[in-house]
């Protein structure tokens, strides 16, 4: 996953020129895309975002989420919570982007959840924002998780006639379907023999994942 995903953001940065990554580059790219950014508040907005919050009938969205997409027939829009720091509104996006280039939308139509998905859209955030995929980077977008949900997140698709959304929230979530132990530094595949049959295990969640302390099992994993 790794490899193919920095090379997912390469071949995104070269197709919309970008050199410096910040918020004025990915609304760039967002109008490129035929998206709209929507700035808005969890308790109070103002009146032009507040109707189109409760014409589209997002209002229980808002009042939970730090940043989602919207795409119906007419419109193509990217929300984000302005209460937010710029650096966790620049994370948000990141992450957002994530979901829109890697065509998330478009490949969902039904009510549920998609850890993968969201992983590979973290994922995409964390390799656009820190290239160099270094440790620093990964604690410092680690460090953001709780605040932003972006590391600790729940895909949410909402069939409405041809409408979708894309939701981060506040739910916990786990990394795929791999385990480790108590003591262990490597994740596992649940029939990997280091781990199976063991009863000091458990499921991996994100944020273990991205906290950088485990590696994947050279055995069962040998690809990663």
């Amino acid at each position: 996953m790794t490899k193919s995903m920095k090379k997912s953001v390469r071949i995104f940065q070269k197709k919309y020129r970008l050199n410096a990554i910040n918020r004025d580059a990915l609304l760039s790219v967002f109008r490129e895309q035929g998206y709209t950014l929507i700035p808005f508040h969890a308790a109070h907005n103002q009146a032009d975002v507040a109707q189109v919050i409760e014409n589209l009938n997002l209002m229980e969205l808002v009042s939970v989420s730090n940043g989602f997409t919207f795409v119906n027939e007419r419109f193509r829009l990217v929300f984000v919570n302005e209460d937010l720091s710029d650096e966790e509104q620049l994370i948000v996006l990141a992450h957002e982007e994530g979901h829109i280039f890697l065509q998330h939308i478009q490949s969902q139509s039904i009510l549920g959840q998609d850890v993968m998905q969201e992983h590979e859209a973290n994922e995409f955030a964390h390799f656009l924002l820190h290239p160099s995929g270094s440790e620093k980077g990964k604690r410092w977008i680690a460090l953001h998780k709780k605040a932003v949900c972006v590391m600790a997140a729940c895909l949410m698709l909402v069939a409405i006639g041809t409408s979708a959304f894309v939701l981060t929230t506040k739910a916990d979530s786990y990394y795929g379907n791999f385990y480790i132990t108590e003591t262990g530094k490597k994740y596992h595949k649940k029939d990997c023999i280091y781990v199976k049959n063991k009863k000091n295990i458990h499921r991996m969640t994100k944020e273990e994942f991205e906290s950088g302390e485990y590696d994947a099992c050279k055995v069962c994993l040998p690809d990663k």
